[in-house]
Order: structure tokens, then sequence, then C-alpha cells
């Protein structure tokens, strides 16, 4: 895990504002109250090497894939887990069998407007063990650890911790999603992605954060 990701990520969600960040005691606050062993307890227990206490029993999560059992458990394992930090939690269902789990934090003063920090919670493969602790357990566990911490925090805008199901399927989890926000005409004003934030390809222990236009997307204002 990389903390200086989560550096980035809750400065852009407060405040938007590296400078800003940099004198902002309550920026300063959030920076500090980022666990590196908080992140590597969230993915003991969605890989399996924990077990989990949901309404359906105790168990544990040795696969997240389509299908999978386990992937029906970490649906009730991360509806809990966003519940428990007093959020509005849901489970949105698509067509492609799967679940998103939502969990909502009301803004103060502009409520309609939508920061998302997401991550999708299912792996691959499809047979036998699929802890998928880099693809994408580091991401759903860095969206743990941001509702955590943030919660307790009053924001001016909404925030949607979503995490997606069925994405390595086609995508299904976030497209669904976002067919909904169109046709309910939501106001998104920032995505925050956590897709694969642990996984090193060069083992040179850095953190890099890609912002980019995408078809009608805009990058990260900032203001």
């Amino acid at each position: 895990m990389k903390k200086i990701t989560f550096y980035f990520i809750l400065i852009f969600v407060v405040r938007s504002q590296i400078i800003i960040a940099q004198i902002d005691p309550t920026v300063t606050a959030i920076i500090n109250s980022v666990s590196i062993d908080s992140l590597y307890e969230n993915l003991n227990y969605l890989t399996g090497e924990k077990s989990v206490v949901i309404p359906s029993g105790t168990q544990f999560i040795f696969s997240r894939a389509y299908s999978n059992p386990g992937n029906f458990a970490a649906e009730e394992y991360l509806q809990l887990r966003l519940r428990r930090y007093g959020l509005e939690t849901s489970l949105q269902t698509f067509d492609a069998g799967g679940g998103n789990v939502i969990g909502i934090q009301r803004g103060i003063k502009r409520p309609n407007q939508k920061i998302i920090i997401c991550a999708h919670f299912d792996s691959r493969p499809y047979t036998g063990s699929a802890p998928g602790a880099d693809d994408n357990g580091s991401g759903t566990s860095a969206v743990l650890e941001a509702a955590r911490i943030l919660s307790k925090f009053q924001t001016d805008y909404s925030i949607v911790y979503a995490l997606w199901d069925n994405e390595e399927t086609g995508l299904n989890g976030s497209s669904f999603y976002a067919q909904q926000a169109f046709s309910n005409k939501d106001s998104i004003v920032a995505v925050i992605n956590m897709d694969m934030i642990a996984w090193d390809s060069d083992s040179d222990n850095l953190a890099e954060i890609h912002t980019r236009d995408v078809q009608n997307s805009i990058r990260l204002p900032e203001r």
C-alpha cells in the first residue's frame, strides 16, 4: 500500500487544491488519520485471511468472482462496513446479476452535487481461489478507509462511496450506475477511481495519479 496515494485522494476530496491542503488543519488531520494497518486489515477480510461475520453467517471470502458465494458474502460485508460509518447504504442490483454496494454521505451546502470515490470489488478467476488482493482488493480497501475517515467530517458536497460488481465481466456495475445517474440527471462533479492502486509493476515503490480527459469528462478543478 502506498500512503501517498491516499494523501492526494483525501486532499482532492476536501479542498481539491494542494496549496490549501498544506496549511489547512482539517486536511492535515485527515491525512494523519490514514492508517496502513487499517488498509491491510481490510484486505485480510476481503481476501479470506480472516473470517467475516455477516447476516448469512461467519465465513471466509476466498473468492469475490462473479456468481461465487464469496461475491455475495462480500456484498453483505461491504454494506455492513459502510453502514458502520453512519452512511446511507444500498445494494444496486442490475440485470447482469451483480450488486453495486453504495454508501452516501450527504453534503451540507451542495447535497445534490456528488463526488464519487469508487472501486470494483469483484475478482478473477471464476474457478478456484480468487482473493484479488491487487485487483481490486486494494482499491476496495482504500474506499473503505476513505469512508472511515471522511464520514467523521462535514463536507460541502455529497460523497458517494461506490463499490462496483461484475467489472471483470465487462464493466457492468459501473456502466449500470452511470446509466442510472444519467437518467436521474445526477450532478457528478468528480470521480476518483481506485483501481489496482497497490499494483507496483516495476517495484519502484512509487505511486502515480493519472488525470486525463475521457470522452466528455474533464479534469478535477483546482479551485
